[in-house]
């Protein structure tokens, strides 16, 4: 369900997965992403169509990212590239034959 929030309204999925700092900047982002689309729909500033799109997914993907987290923090998984034991461990030692 929280993957749903994630696109309709970023920050409080951000929030939700307990990522407070970060909530600032999902916000600043889904409201960038909001007021260029009202420029947009208006057609004074050229190209704003085009940033609004791009800053609203650039939202998504950070509110997807701390969701994920989260989920993977609930379920007792460890994300890859934070130090699990699979990726912390070095190439297995060859024995050699004497």
């Amino acid at each position: 369900m929280n993957y749903l929030l994630a696109v309709v309204l970023p920050p409080v999925a951000v929030w939700i997965s307990g990522a407070r700092k970060q909530v600032w900047l999902s916000l600043a982002l889904y409201l960038i992403a909001l007021y260029l689309l009202r420029i947009a729909s208006g057609g004074e500033i050229p190209g704003a169509y085009a940033g609004a799109p791009v800053i609203y997914v650039a939202a998504i993907i950070h509110a997807f990212i701390f969701t994920h987290r989260h989920y993977q923090e609930t379920s007792g998984q460890v994300h890859p590239h934070r130090g699990s034991a699979a990726q912390s461990q070095e190439a297995p030692v060859k024995k050699e034959d004497e």
